[in-house]
């Protein structure tokens, strides 16, 4: 039987649209000429990958697949068998008027936002790093700041085009194989190839106006000290997660008792004609707040600056940035990942040191290094899900035990009513023990439990503690927040290192539901896996990592900043065209 062209899944009438990547909007004879022959690049790709496919099935060989990036914290498996799909990563189409963009799985942030900014859209969730795919965004768990409002990425996809582990392309949607829409969304690539997707887009406005809220506490704790500020935090993410006149929310806890909650509000407006609240003041109203140049501040470093200028006045502050400065604005730093090179470099942590390295210290370039040099077995880069109604414990048993800031905060809108991969409320355990049993999950914590409206993303990014008898090694710190966050109903993202066993991964998600999906579409079966499944992507085998002697300091960092140069990949953030943007 003949491989299906991937075009014939398409309307006949979307092969003569404007492509998105040559930034016009005019429907042109040599437009529709170029945009037919994107899609017959992307049907030959297609056809490729389908016939490597069909050739690991047919001798029942396993194989994994290779995307070219990734902006997973997980180490990466070995094997010899590979399909590649790095050229899939093309913008193939948007349609203004549907407001909907065709898009390849290996499009990075960047490069869609610009395709779409062109004609005035933009995806509803944007992730905030440039180098995060299309695809990744829907095989794994991502959310942003505007996810209280819209949920995860892959809630804002139409359909997919999955090619099975035996070779077929399919179409997926919540109207056709709904069960395989779901269920791959999150799955981390183990259902099937995705070759290409529909977004929905949304209406973009020219800037953000960002409001600092400063947050308080009420005066002293039951200790007799200064009470912090969990609750206070909480409380107000969980009243502004229900407000319908925002875009965006986000949170940074800089310690005990000093953080802030950032709204944010899509304008074009002039900025004496801001929607902003009249109960905050601009902080400066002749010039926009930008983040992407040397020479501008990290965007977390900004809002401490904001903090420490009025200290004692919980007034909200708001400043104005043009909107893909606010979509990438932890992209310099990454959040603040970055500070923690110059702290392993013992280099110096000025102004002038972060503008004279910044080609190092965009995300592309950091995970790169990160990979090579193997220092995500060092550095905790952990988010979890949390019900509101266990966020402040978890908080709190994560300053006792392990005492990481700045921590941020993120609600987002939940999925409900479906098995899944994404993070999710909980049953509480009773205990924060690191037992098999404890960090798993009660009986019966099935994907159709009731789900609140809202969870809380809670980020932890720093070094660990200095080992100690409680947490004497690096699982063994990831082991008790996976169980601290058990304790109080809450799951992780998966992107991370999960250091779950596969047994206790298997007490938290429904193994029946998954391995007979797998099954169905063919991704398991007659005695060989074709596709990794998740566990064999995410389970921790129970072996802590050991220092190799070529690790000594300041080897593992010299060796990642080498892969980093050698990449090339702070060329991708020096043509970015989404910083003209405004």
């Amino acid at each position: 039987m003949a491989v299906p062209a991937a075009s014939c899944l398409l309307p006949k009438h979307t092969r003569t649209c404007t492509q998105a990547r040559f930034y016009t909007s005019s429907s042109t004879q040599q437009d529709a000429r170029h945009a037919t022959s994107l899609f017959d690049m992307h049907d030959r790709d297609v056809e490729s990958i389908i016939n490597g496919i069909r050739r690991f099935h047919a001798h029942g060989e396993p194989y994994r697949i290779a995307h070219g990036s990734t902006n997973s914290t997980r180490p990466r498996a070995p094997g010899t068998n590979v399909i590649d799909i790095s050229r899939l990563n093309r913008v193939l189409h948007i349609d203004r008027d549907a407001q909907t963009a065709i898009v390849e799985p290996n499009v990075p942030m960047d490069r869609l936002v610009e395709a779409t900014l062109d004609h005035g859209l933009i995806p509803p969730v944007v992730m905030e790093f440039p180098g995060i795919t299309v695809g990744g965004g829907f095989a794994g768990t991502c959310g942003e700041s505007s996810s209280f409002k819209h949920g995860f990425f892959s809630d804002n996809i139409d359909w997919a085009d999955i090619v099975l582990a035996n070779g077929e392309l399919v179409r997926v949607s919540p109207e056709v194989r709904p069960d395989l829409f779901s269920g791959a969304a999150g799955a981390l690539g183990t259902l099937g190839v995705t070759t290409r997707v529909q977004i929905r887009l949304v209406k973009a406005e020219k800037y953000v106006d960002v409001t600092v809220h400063p947050l308080t506490t009420t005066g002293k704790g039951n200790d007799g000290g200064e009470e912090d500020i969990f609750a206070a935090a909480v409380d107000k993410a969980a009243l502004f997660a229900r407000r319908s006149d925002i875009d965006h929310l986000d949170g940074i806890l800089f310690s005990r008792t000093e953080g802030a909650l950032m709204t944010g509000t899509m304008t074009s407006a002039p900025l004496s004609l801001s929607s902003s609240s009249s109960s905050s003041s601009h902080t400066n109203p002749q010039q926009l707040t930008r983040f992407s140049r040397p020479k501008d501040p990290w965007y977390y470093m900004h809002i401490s600056h904001l903090l420490t200028q009025q200290p004692h006045n919980p007034r909200p502050t708001t400043f104005r940035t043009p909107l893909a400065e606010y979509l990438f604005r932890y992209n310099r730093g990454g959040f603040w990942v970055g500070h923690a090179a110059f702290e392993y470099f013992h280099f110096p942590f000025t102004a002038l040191t972060r503008r004279l390295l910044d080609d190092f210290l965009h995300t592309r370039m950091m995970y790169t290094a990160l990979h090579a040099s193997g220092l995500s077995e060092r550095y905790i880069v952990q988010d979890y899900a949390l019900p509101f109604s266990g966020a402040v414990g978890f908080l709190k048993g994560v300053q006792r035990d392990v005492g990481v800031w700045p921590l941020w905060l993120c609600p987002l809108r939940t999925v409900s009513g479906t098995a899944h991969f994404h993070p999710r409320a909980r049953r509480a355990t009773e205990s924060a023990s690191t037992t098999t049993t404890e960090a798993g999950t009660a009986e019966g914590q099935k994907a159709d439990e009731e789900q609140p409206e809202h969870i809380l993303n809670i980020g932890i990014y720093g070094w660990p503690p200095s080992p100690t008898t409680c947490t004497p090694t690096f699982a063994a710190v990831n082991r008790h927040l996976n169980a601290l966050a058990a304790t109080h109903g809450g799951t992780k993202w998966l992107y991370a290192q999960s250091f779950y066993t596969a047994e206790e991964f298997w007490q938290i998600y429904d193994r029946a539901w998954y391995e007979g999906l797998r099954a169905k579409y063919g991704a398991a079966g007659g005695g060989n896996n074709s596709l990794p499944s998740v566990t064999d992507k995410v389970a921790w085998d129970g072996v802590e990592k050991e220092q190799q002697v070529r690790d000594v300091w300041p080897a593992a960092g010299i060796r990642g900043l080498r892969a980093a140069i050698k990449s090339k990949s702070y060329l991708d953030a020096r043509k970015s065209r989404w910083k003209e943007w405004s």
